[in-house]
This record gives structure tokens, sequence and C-alpha cells, in this order.
């Protein structure tokens, strides 16, 4: 496993020897001691489980603390001090304080030993790309100005590359039954008829697809128009139904839902009405001359 460190303005190479590296729950981490005069691993133990401060567990925990131990002993243990996401050697207790299932993430060295714990109890739909991405758009041409989507992959269903590297050839879900699930949920709401059971187990139907169990479920006073619109932009984004939605529900030129550069302006701005209509495409009205171009273009 080589990696490259930063040391004094120069980078050095250093290949971790296997009896070196640090297995956690079946991924190798490597402690380097980053105050020598050259970048060396320096081997600790094996940290081999997470437990509960008093108690071993392995993935499955009640809600309490915990901390990161080595060899099933305490003489060396890991905690948090400040909850900074900094381990330090006996730290802190780390607070856990939803039970549940959780992926661990260990980044040695990056700048300390850093950690996450993230519930595998989440919205998988969540498909975003945020590494070397900023969250905030300054300048709209800028790639790394926002989060990036990775919802469709220029992959086939083998793994290999598309025919084409500059433009995806992926299929394209036209229709989806979840949206079906969708669209009946929101018809019900507007007093489309229906049953309000079916809408809300429909909803459930798709949040626990994608939860993975039922920790997303909601409940019928949860389910309003805000959120069957909410909804649909976690479900159907980058499927060609935002805007749609959004003039649906009277907010894709008004003042009462703001997006950032609607408008053209940063925060966004409410924009004028007459674009929630598309104009006549010049080529149509060339072949028809009775036609009369959409009002405002």
């Amino acid at each position: 496993m080589t990696r490259i460190y930063k040391k004094r303005g120069r980078k050095s190479n250093y290949v971790v020897p296997e009896s070196e590296k640090l297995t956690f729950r079946g991924q190798y981490f490597s402690i380097i001691e980053k105050n020598a005069e050259t970048p060396k691993a320096k081997f600790i133990r094996e940290i081999s489980e997470l437990c509960l401060v008093s108690e071993t567990t392995v993935r499955c925990w009640i809600a309490g603390e915990i901390k990161f131990r080595a060899n099933d002993l305490w003489d060396i243990n890991l905690g948090d001090t400040g909850a900074d996401g900094i381990l330090e050697y006996e730290g802190e207790n780390i607070v856990v304080s939803e039970a549940g299932t959780y992926n661990i993430s260990l980044k040695l060295g990056a700048p300390d030993y850093t950690y996450s714990i993230v519930s595998s109890s989440y919205d998988h739909r969540a498909l975003l790309y945020s590494d070397g991405q900023n969250l905030e758009i300054v300048e709209i041409g800028t790639f790394t100005d926002g989060w990036a989507v990775s919802k469709f992959r220029n992959i086939t269903r083998s793994g290999g590359t598309g025919s084409d590297l500059d433009y995806v050839d992926i299929d394209f879900p036209m229709f989806r039954l979840a949206d079906v699930y969708l669209m009946y949920a929101e018809a019900v709401l507007r007093g489309g008829g229906g049953s309000s059971n079916d809408a809300l187990n429909y909803v459930n139907e798709l949040r626990q697809r994608s939860f993975g169990d039922d920790s997303g479920d909601i409940t019928s006073s949860e389910l309003t128009l805000d959120f069957i619109l909410d909804e649909r932009s976690r479900e159907l984004f980058w499927e060609a139904h935002r805007r749609t939605d959004l003039i649906r529900f009277g907010k894709f030129t008004t003042g009462n839902y703001h997006w950032p550069w609607k408008g053209n302006v940063s925060d966004g701005t409410a924009t004028s009405e007459h674009l929630n209509i598309y104009p006549i495409p010049a080529s149509d009205k060339a072949a028809n001359p009775n036609l009369e171009q959409n009002f405002g273009y």
C-alpha cells in the first residue's frame, strides 16, 4: 500500500510493510508518525473492533458511548475529546445518541486520526459527489462550484465503460413506478379521490427501498403537498421532472421558492410568469403562419 505524505513542503513516498498495517473491520489502516524526521510507519497494535465503553459489540449498538480500542484491551484506546472528529489516545468517549447500524471510517493522518460515524439507515438516493467540490455555487460555469451528481454512470451492467466517453449512453428512465406512486399520493392530497392509506403506503414503500428499512417512514400527518414536492426532488432528480413539478406547485417563477441563480441572481429571485410556458419554435411558426407566439416572447 503506497501513500504520499507531505513533510515540510516536500512529498515523500513510503511503502508501508504488510507487518505494519492496522486492521479494522476488514480494512487496512496505517498510523504514521508524522513528526519524525523521515516519514515512517509506527505500528501501534491491531485495532480489532469498536466497543461500547463497557461492552463488546460489532455493528448494532444501543444508544450510548463508544471508543476505539486495540487487541480487546483498554491499555490503548482512542476517544474524541471535544467531539471534533479527531481521535486522541485516552480521549473522551464518543457519543452515539441513537440506536442503529452505522458505517465507520477511519482517516489516519488526514490531518490527524480522524473518523466518521454515519448511520447506514439513511436515504441512499443522495447520489452526490462532494470531493473537491464547493457546496456554494459562486460561478455557474465553474464545475467545482456545487456538488456533482453521480446518479447516472456511463458504465455497462458488467462494469465496463460506455461506448462514448464524451456523452453518456445509458438508458434514460421515462416512466417509473416510483413516479406513479408519487402521482397517486399527490392526486389524493389534491382531492382527486383514492385512498389516503394507500397513498401513505406507496410513499413509505419508496422510502423503505431508499433507506433499507422503515427508519424513513412518515406518518399520515407528514404527508402533505410540500412533502410530495420535496420527495419528488429526492426520487426523480435529473430525470426531467423538476421544472414541470415546480410549475404545477406554483413555485417556478414566483417569489415563494428560490434556488441559487434563479433569475440570474446568486441568491435567487422571482422571474416573469411567462417563463412557465416555452416559446413556440421559429421553425414551427414558419411551417404554420397561423400560430401566434406565446406571451412574453
